[in-house]
């Protein structure tokens, strides 16, 4: 009679590990779907940015230099600014290359926690050549304004204020590009636990 009681409450007690490893395994699927859904929505508001940025982008290279020989800027400057702007575009086109929403996977994580690492540090470097090229820009812009436009001060005023606005944004789209990556990064590393 005592074996028959000891019996059942271990058969109870097989049921009740059956039952909390099925919950387990399926908190570990719905976890794993969850974080899955993070990195592709962070994954697609990276590519969003970029393409914000290609196409800013390809319009400042349709305008400013239309813009910059029309308000009497030398032509040297123009083309300055032109191979500047295309450089700069293709870095983005670059650094973004081959980030695609639909080929992720959870086969494919450490591949994409490689490609997103790999942009994350592409950004922290291109602040450090972003920022000196365009003071030099800028120093080369208020030169060529005061050999060329017929009231310097307020163009150059001018040119502050819109590069001011413009430090704002990229500042803003710089740091919310990197909460993005992070949280990515963090999804993943999440994921490889499990």
């Amino acid at each position: 009679m005592e074996n028959n009681i000891i019996s059942s409450e271990f058969d109870q007690m097989r049921e009740q590990i059956s039952l909390l490893k099925a919950k387990l395994s399926k908190q570990t699927i719905i976890s794993e779907k969850h974080l899955m859904r993070t990195i592709r929505d962070n994954v697609s508001k990276i590519n969003r940015m970029r393409n914000f940025s290609i196409f800013g982008g390809i319009f400042a290279i349709i305008y400013c230099p239309v813009a910059f020989y029309m308000f009497g800027h030398s032509l040297s400057f123009v083309i300055g600014t032109e191979v500047m702007l295309i450089v700069c575009l293709a870095c983005t086109l670059w650094m973004h290359r081959k980030l695609d929403v639909q080929t992720i996977s959870i086969d494919n994580l450490v591949s994409l926690g490689a490609k997103i690492q790999t942009i994350k540090r592409h950004y922290a470097n291109w602040i450090i050549i972003s920022i000196p090229m365009i003071a030099a820009w800028f120093g080369w812009f208020a030169y060529d304004a005061s050999l060329f436009h017929p009231a310097p001060i307020p163009f150059i005023t001018a040119g502050l204020v819109g590069g001011a606005i413009g430090g704002v944004i990229g500042v803003v789209r710089h740091v919310t590009l990197r909460r993005e990556i992070n949280q990515v990064l963090d999804s993943i590393k999440d994921l490889q636990e499990h």
